[in-house]
């Protein structure tokens, strides 16, 4: 509730946990996406049999710490954290 009781929502960004909690999940999610974009790209710039391997490799890691997050935590989503808390 905010001040004097009328129940308006406090102004995003002042509780600092949670706005450092949305940021922790966001660059999770970063680095995850960043990683398979990474491995698809190296994957399909890989010219000879050894670099295809090597980037395929790169590719099945990063899926598999995508599918870890996903597994994990199926109800986490950062884009529901931006939201203004109801009031």
């Amino acid at each position: 509730m905010g001040a004097g009781g009328c129940g308006a929502a406090a102004p995003l960004g002042s509780d600092p946990n949670l706005v450092e909690t949305v940021k922790g999940f966001a660059k999770q999610e970063q680095t995850v996406i960043q990683s398979v974009r990474d491995a698809r790209a190296a994957l399909g710039g890989a010219r000879t049999p050894s670099e295809k391997i090597a980037a395929n490799g790169q590719l099945d890691t990063a899926l598999s710490r995508l599918l870890v997050v996903v597994e994990n935590y199926p109800n986490l989503k950062s884009n529901e954290n931006f939201s203004a808390p109801a009031g």
